[in-house]
């Protein structure tokens, strides 16, 4: 499986010099402000400038999706289970930049019966790691 397309770790290279931020925002403490730092990112980049921003994308009509959703439920995020759907990340980064574009990194159905590192993806579910680029 490949996870990192090798243009992906140029762009990560460049990121200071060219204007670039890259985000990661599908941590657990971030689920439910995962706009507001799209949106505080769009309003720092100068024109020109990017966003690279990755995601978990999982389907929600899924178990991975239920726990997500109650787990952001008791920790004060409700709504922040919506970081784990294309749809939602997609239009928050069309909100705030002239341009955007998705890339697929890896697609699969999670075959394990245990993640021991994470909630997501969920055994026997389907993910895709996509990242969004926004341009300004």
């Amino acid at each position: 499986m490949h996870f990192l397309h090798e243009k992906w770790v140029v762009l990560f290279a460049e990121t200071l010099r060219n204007n670039m931020f890259v985000l990661k925002c599908n941590c657990a403490n971030m689920m439910g402000i995962v706009e507001e730092g799209i949106r505080e990112v769009a309003r720092v980049t100068k024109n020109g400038g990017k966003l690279l921003n990755g995601f978990l994308n999982i389907k929600e009509d899924s178990k991975g999706f239920e726990t997500i959703k109650k787990i952001c439920s008791e920790n004060d995020m409700a709504g922040g289970e919506k970081a784990c759907l294309d749809k939602a990340i997609f239009e928050w980064h069309d909100k705030y930049f002239s341009e955007v574009e998705k890339h697929v990194i890896v697609e699969d159905i999670y075959e394990s019966k245990e993640n021991k590192l994470d909630l997501l993806p969920y055994p026997g579910e389907w993910f895709a790691y996509v990242t969004y680029e926004g341009r300004k």
